[in-house]
């Protein structure tokens, strides 16, 4: 099952239907190109998008079948990673061994990428090419363009992934927010640019993207927080994503103000 230069194929082996373990395949004229290779924590009773439940007893951590691409390796190009959240990031330390592929990545999620690898004897093994939001790079059949978005940690990147038969736009997960509070921010005309240039198939990946409405800016939660810790007399204990550095941040700027430590 290999693409020819008339193909360009969309193959998910994991995350397509459901929440995690992302792991995307496209391929086209001999080659495979990997976007995302994460891990998912099951939850008893919960049904996948096969229709399988997950029982008790089952593995906390679960990660994509990796044999497809396994058995085709000489042939996958590279691994492009597109931010850090486990469901994307989580499964390359596991999987790796069996791919043995360059990893593109952009800057911050290559230095969380590399804590990962450290803690399996794997961070010198591993090809990690750090792109720069903007950049394009020819990854075998591929010509990849990296593009800012938002999202609730920083520098991730939606994918213009261009062929000589057609244009993906694999867009990653997104959180559209006009005021970030760390990380790059993203332009509407980045897209709309792609729109006049041709796309012949988005592939969209985010929670909640089928849900009507829109989440407030980052920035907005500042003023609501800053109240609610105000108006505490003793500790105040608040849990969020350890990966949402913006939070983090505006956790820090309340507890200045507020006479208090974080």
């Amino acid at each position: 099952m290999t693409p020819d230069h008339t193909d360009l194929w969309f193959l998910p082996l994991g995350g397509t239907g459901e929440i995690g373990m992302n792991l995307n395949l496209y391929g086209h004229d001999g080659d495979w190109l990997m976007v995302d290779c994460g891990v998912t924590f099951p939850k008893p009773g919960r049904i996948s998008a096969d229709g399988s439940v997950h029982h008790r007893g089952e593995p906390p951590v679960q990660m994509a079948d990796p044999a497809f691409i396994a058995d085709r390796r000489d042939r996958l190009a590279g691994l492009i990673i597109t931010h850090a959240h486990e469901d994307h990031i989580g499964a390359v330390p596991y999987l790796w061994p069996l791919l043995q592929c360059p990893v593109y990545t952009s800057r911050f999620t290559a230095e969380i990428l590399r804590r990962k690898l450290a803690e399996f004897d794997l961070l010198h093994r591993v090809p990690i090419i750090v792109v720069d939001t903007g950049e394009r790079r020819q990854i075998g059949a591929f010509n990849v363009e990296w593009l800012a978005l938002t999202h609730s940690i920083p520098d991730p990147n939606a994918l213009m992934i261009r062929t000589g038969i057609g244009n993906i736009f694999h867009s990653g997960d997104w959180k559209l927010d006009d005021q970030p509070l760390v990380g790059h921010g993203y332009s509407p005309k980045t897209f709309t640019d792609l729109a006049e240039e041709g796309v012949d198939a988005m592939v969209c990946d985010s929670t909640n993207a089928t849900v009507a409405g829109h989440s407030i800016s980052e920035a907005a939660l500042h003023a609501g927080l800053l109240a609610a810790v105000q108006s505490a007399t003793g500790r105040v204990v608040v849990t969020c994503f350890g990966s949402n550095i913006a939070r983090l941040h505006t956790l820090g700027l309340i507890a200045r103000a507020t006479g208090r430590y974080m």
